[in-house]
């Protein structure tokens, strides 16, 4: 059984921010997550469902929730003080969700890594060459000497960023416009960039502390996405997209961990640290809505996380 709650045109002020709303974006925040409620209800209800685009008028809109949840919603005005905040300084909420909605729709990581990755592959190739591993060393190419004596620890970032050779630059960028998009559409942008960096630190750290080549290049983040795609699939392979993208990226770890021990030029150790370290974000931070992982799995993700980090660090420092 369930109880209605009508908001008519003249309550559109308050829609948006009032205790009911509040209390729904809280507990729904996917759309696939309330189906079971009857209808179709979702954060941007209302938004441009409501409100046609050249300011149409508002029509009578009906939310349906049990009985026990409409009793243990917050009888206190939740939005009242952001209510004030936006009245002093003048913003418009409808406004203010219209940009939030247009920027997740428009902005992506994936893009701005792909851009970045190609500029300095020109500036590269114009300084000397991306393969003369002088020029790699001065853009922060991973260089154990250099961390070990000099500290220079932006090194475990930077080679993200960088790639040695036109082969491995095209390859690396095909890559990421396939699993990035892919990914970023399914976690968010956010714990994409979260996934994306931290699992190529990882993989730096563990290459850092296996071998003493000079490094760089983008494959221990992507082998972290497909980290983090195959924690989706093995955790919350209730959902289809996780479950068809967990299998995926299984084999494409495979083909590439296999392609790497015949290349010696490959850095597998590079590879397994950001795939491991994918994995591990993706156990802590999870995905938007998720309400299945426990407090007590994502803390083991972290732990695990920094444990390992640190070890990779200790047994690099030693060689």
């Amino acid at each position: 059984m369930f109880k209605t709650i009508s908001c008519s045109p003249n309550q559109k002020d308050i829609f948006r921010l009032n205790p009911i709303n509040q209390f729904l974006i809280k507990k729904y925040p996917r759309e696939q997550d309330v189906d079971f409620l009857g209808h179709y209800w979702y954060a941007y209800l209302f938004t441009l469902s409501l409100f046609s685009e050249d300011g149409g008028d508002l029509k009578n809109v009906s939310i349906s929730i049990t009985p026990d949840e409409y009793y243990n919603i917050p009888k206190s005005s939740i939005g009242n003080s952001f209510n004030k905040w936006l009245e002093m300084f003048k913003i418009n909420p409808w406004k203010l969700e219209r940009m939030k909605r247009n920027f997740n729709e428009n902005f992506s990581f994936t893009y701005l890594f792909l851009a970045i990755q190609a500029a300095l592959f020109i500036v590269m190739t114009l300084a000397g060459g991306s393969t003369n591993g002088q020029v790699l060393v001065n853009f922060g190419a991973k260089f154990n000497p250099y961390i070990i004596h000099q500290h220079e620890y932006y090194r475990f970032l930077t080679p993200i960023f960088l790639h040695i050779g036109l082969e491995h630059i095209l390859f690396n960028s095909v890559f990421l416009y396939m699993i990035g998009r892919q990914m970023e559409y399914e976690i968010g942008h956010w714990r994409f960039l979260a996934v994306y960096l931290l699992s190529g630190i990882m993989g730096n750290l563990a290459s850092f502390a296996f071998s003493s080549s000079i490094s760089a290049g983008a494959s221990t983040a992507l082998f972290g996405l497909m980290g983090a795609g195959v924690y989706l699939s093995r955790k919350h392979g209730y959902i289809r997209s996780f479950r068809q993208m967990g299998v995926q990226y299984a084999g494409l770890i495979i083909i590439n961990i296999v392609l790497g021990f015949i290349n010696s030029a490959v850095d597998n150790y590079g590879h397994l640290g950001g795939l491991v370290g994918g994995y591990l974000v993706m156990m802590a931070i999870s995905f938007r809505g998720d309400r299945l992982t426990k407090p007590a799995s994502r803390i083991a993700g972290i732990v695990a996380y920094f444990v390992i980090a640190i070890l990779l660090f200790a047994l690099g420092m030693k060689r």
